[in-house]
């Protein structure tokens, strides 16, 4: 799945309930049922789903009603941007489905918070123990607080699988350069010189939908900076700075791949689906992008392809735009919360992991039972697991303002065109921020 969290505009809602309705819902009660669903008679739970939840969330949702004959669950899955753009619409009708797919950020979850659409999940956190699943710093992309502040407050979302941006790398090219996989920014640069030298193109980027050049610069950015501080950032903390020495460092060497012909010459023109399957097809060494393209690259190029984290800087630390997939809500609507909690936690609970593992996904959750079933799927859950330890998970930097996904992308472009410098692109980022921070 592609994270292109803010760049939809979603209109004001109309009718919906204040944010207190949400706090004051059914599942804000303390006493929470979490088992006995056989005997509470013919019961049907309504979810809405975006489809790169469809191959696990239906064999699940099979098993669990398998389990319960008495429950039954109608399931809608839509694509990535249909989704986005009914979410909220979606979440305001009368007979509102149970569970709704949501997104990290202000855009959509805020909205979500704000309106009194969804119900806090604190309650089921302490029931299930799924504070047991996650590190501290990746449940606050769920926090909201009264006042919409992100990052705070009670956690209203739980994801079901994690998601990650590395790099994705041919072997036999890599192999015929006579260079291992690089672990450290200097080793990183040195194979793209290397490449080049070659005659190989370095870098594959179609950055004609925008967002993939963020993908790219953030495998030079994330060698510099500390993740704590980035996540700061995006939740809106005050002092927060993009415009950072650490992130103009980070600019600066992605602005000198272009200037070195280390990334494709016609990436603002070049759509990122070609992107992919033109470096499937033998066109590039190395592909910067998440892991959500692992079944379609390994479908095509099988043990040929292989991924990394993004190699570390000074620090040591593995640092990478990754989070866990959209959370998972319940309606603040709903008759049957207490099932619909019961549900999410059958369906992400850790013992349930092959199942993402045979979906070519990672599950989210500490302590997933599961091998995976490829090679790529097992590198970029090694990729995964090594952000998880160093707590480098920066989230995506658009989910900082309603407008930032705009700001970055156009902003990129232009970087990559040479109309503007790394200082401008990070002092147009902050500004983006500042003023959003200023009037929200």
């Amino acid at each position: 799945m592609t994270r292109r969290s803010t760049f939809t505009r979603i209109s004001a809602l109309g009718g919906s309930a204040l944010m207190l309705a949400a706090l004051g819902g059914p599942a804000a009660a303390q006493d929470v049922q979490t088992d006995g669903w056989g005997d509470i008679g013919d019961v049907t739970i309504r979810i809405a789903a975006e489809n790169a939840s469809t191959g696990s969330l239906t064999e699940l949702t099979d098993m669990f009603m398998a389990e319960y004959p008495n429950v039954t669950i109608e399931t809608s899955f839509k694509d990535w941007d249909s989704h986005i753009a009914t979410m909220l619409n979606v979440a305001d009708l009368p007979d509102a489905p149970d569970i709704i797919w949501g997104n990290q950020g202000y855009v959509h979850d805020g909205a979500l918070v704000e309106a009194g659409l969804i119900t806090s999940l604190e309650p089921y956190y302490e029931a299930y123990g799924w504070d047991d699943w996650f590190g501290p710093g990746t449940m606050d992309q769920w926090r909201f607080t009264e006042d919409g502040q992100f990052g705070e407050g009670p956690r209203w979302g739980i994801s079901e699988s994690a998601e990650v941006v590395g790099v994705f790398y041919n072997k036999e090219k890599l192999a015929a350069l006579g260079l291992e996989v690089p672990t450290t920014f200097t080793e990183f640069e040195a194979a793209l010189a290397a490449a080049k030298d070659a005659g190989e193109l370095p870098i594959k980027l179609g950055n004609l939908n925008g967002f993939p050049a963020m993908h790219t610069a953030s495998i030079a950015q994330d060698a510099f900076i500390d993740a704590a501080d980035m996540r700061d950032w995006v939740f809106g903390r005050e002092g927060a700075d993009y415009a950072s020495a650490d992130d103009l460092a980070g600019f600066t060497a992605f602005k000198g791949w272009v200037d070195e012909g280390y990334i494709s010459p016609d990436a603002n023109g070049l759509d990122y689906d070609q992107a992919w399957q033109e470096f499937a097809a033998g066109d590039g060494v190395f592909l910067p992008a998440g892991n959500w393209l692992t079944a379609g690259l390994y479908e095509r190029m099988g043990d040929n392809v292989g991924f990394f984290a993004p190699p570390v800087g000074e620090s040591g630390k593995t640092v990478a735009t990754s989070s866990v997939s959209m959370p998972l809500h319940i309606s603040s609507k709903s008759q049957n919360p207490d099932l619909a909690a019961a549900i999410i936690d059958y369906v992400i609970n850790p013992d349930k992991g092959q199942v993402y593992f045979d979906a070519g996904r990672i599950p989210a959750a500490a302590g997933a039972v599961g091998e995976a079933t490829d090679p790529l799927t097992a590198d970029t859950y090694t990729a995964w697991n090594k952000v998880s330890a160093d707590d480098g998970l920066t989230f995506y930097q658009d989910w900082a303002s309603d407008t930032m996904y705009d700001t970055m992308t156009a902003g990129l472009q232009e970087l990559i065109g040479g109309r503007i410098s790394p200082e401008d692109y990070v002092n147009e980022v902050q500004a983006d921020w500042a003023d959003f921070q200023a009037n929200r």
